[in-house]
């Protein structure tokens, strides 16, 4: 199998990363079926010890911050993370990298059997592509003896194909209103979906949250006799974080006592919590994590397309929910709020809470511009323009992500001035397939 043909055998199943519409419910997803195809392929988790990260913000950084912890730890140590920004391989990195397309096509070969068998047996037994992929990952993982394996889970918890899995620790990101559709249209009943990971007697870290989400949280943790390590308790900022463009510096307070002088590369004040409550969940796992390795593993943390500068003047951040948008907002306003002319290009997929995205994002830019996406689920320019005004902002169409880019270096090239791309991370993958042909230093 080609990476080609593996990719071509991923699209060809239900991709709800690209759908809407669908019932979220145990006919759609659920754990059993996913639980079918790890029999089916051998049960490739049980040999290494997985972390489960579930939340609404902060989930991707939290699990490449954690990864990258314990493979200076115990090397190497699988990442599974989801959506791609350019290519799907981008979803399996084991000691810190990709994998190759070859490697990825061979995963999904070796997938593929178990998944038409499955196919065979009825239409309600065919895994989704987010199940394969998970499995393509396990597999991956166990061919290459990882020591450790991060799973980041999808849109829930209770549901997700990682929940599959049985979890030696669960790590909980902050928790906010996305996916109200599919989740629940309250903080609380989504904390709900996503504290269905909590099944058993596991460690379980967790980020700060509204009190109601904790309380949800805690009573999961109860349920499950699983002890929670919560950050601002077990784990805090041991003196207020110095950063800046390059990221940020902090001492933290932990069980152990303090860790002094940790640096992680990932700009905004909310990478912080983000890094603690990763250093928490180390300290849950059951390897030698030092000190020593807490800190080299922050410092080297590699998470592209979140407040990434991509050329100078040209800044990138995947926020796509009212929590990620206000926080990047903060980000801007701290580190570059001296910069006076400022653009927006600007688009969001179907699914989301557009009016709160544009409330954080649009009154930071002096002029905005919404291209279309390739993207399935993605909302047309003139639905964007509509969204901004909303927000008390104005907006110009472009035909695609390549006209507004060059709009945008056109408009806003000069030293000095800056461009933020933001409101979907489909949005900046696209950017970051384009930008080179129309954005040059």
């Amino acid at each position: 199998m080609t990476y080609a043909n593996a990719v071509a055998f991923l699209e060809r199943l239900a991709d709800y990363e690209r759908l809407t519409g669908y019932r979220y419910d145990t006919k759609t997803f659920g754990p059993d079926r996913m639980k079918a195809l790890l029999e089916r392929i051998g049960r490739p988790q049980d040999g290494y010890p997985c972390l489960v990260v579930v939340g609404t913000k902060g989930k991707g950084s939290t699990a490449a911050m954690l990864a990258s912890i314990l493979d200076v730890a115990a090397p190497p140590v699988g990442l599974y993370t989801s959506p791609h920004l350019a290519s799907w391989t981008e979803r399996i990195r084991i000691g810190g990298a990709d994998v190759t397309e070859e490697e990825f096509a061979a995963l999904a070969a070796a997938v593929a059997g178990p998944v038409a068998a499955l196919e065979a047996e009825g239409s309600d037994r065919v895994p989704t592509t987010f199940e394969v992929l998970t499995a393509m990952a396990l597999v991956g993982f166990a061919r290459r003896g990882v020591k450790a394996a991060v799973l980041e889970a999808g849109m829930g918890g209770r549901l997700d194909a990682v929940n599959a899995v049985d979890a030696a620790g669960v790590v909980f990101t902050s928790v906010s209103l996305d996916h109200m559709d599919q989740l629940g249209s309250t903080v609380e009943a989504i904390a709900a979906e996503k504290a269905g990971v909590i099944r058993v007697p596991q460690p379980v870290t967790c980020a700060p949250q509204a009190p109601g989400v904790q309380a949800v949280i805690d009573a999961a943790c109860r349920e499950a006799g699983a002890p929670p390590t919560l950050v601002g308790r077990e784990v805090a900022e041991a003196s207020p974080a110095r950063c800046d463009v390059s990221g940020c510096r902090f001492d933290a307070r932990t069980p152990r006592g303090i860790i002094r002088d940790l640096a992680v590369p990932l700009v905004g004040r909310h990478q912080v919590v983000n890094a603690l409550v990763a250093v928490g969940a180390a300290m849950n796992v059951p390897l030698a994590v030092s000190d020593d390795s807490i800190r080299q593993g922050l410092a080297s943390v590699r998470w592209p397309g979140r407040l990434q500068l991509l050329r100078p003047g040209l800044l990138v951040d995947g926020a796509h929910n009212g929590a990620s948008a206000e926080a990047l907002a903060a980000a801007i306003r701290e580190f570059w709020g001296s910069r006076p002319r400022r653009g927006l290009i600007f688009a969001q997929l179907k699914g989301k809470d557009h009016a709160a995205v544009a409330r954080a994002l649009v009154p930071l830019a002096n002029r905005i511009w919404c291209p279309a996406l390739a993207h399935a689920r993605a909302v047309a320019p003139a639905e964007l323009v509509a969204i901004v005004r909303e927000a008390g902002g104005q907006a110009e169409t472009c035909g695609d992500v390549a006209g507004a880019l060059a709009a945008a270096r056109r408009d806003f090239g000069e030293d000095g001035d800056l461009v933020l791309v933001s409101g979907s991370l489909a949005l900046v993958g696209e950017v970051m397939l384009a930008c080179s042909a129309a954005w040059r230093p």
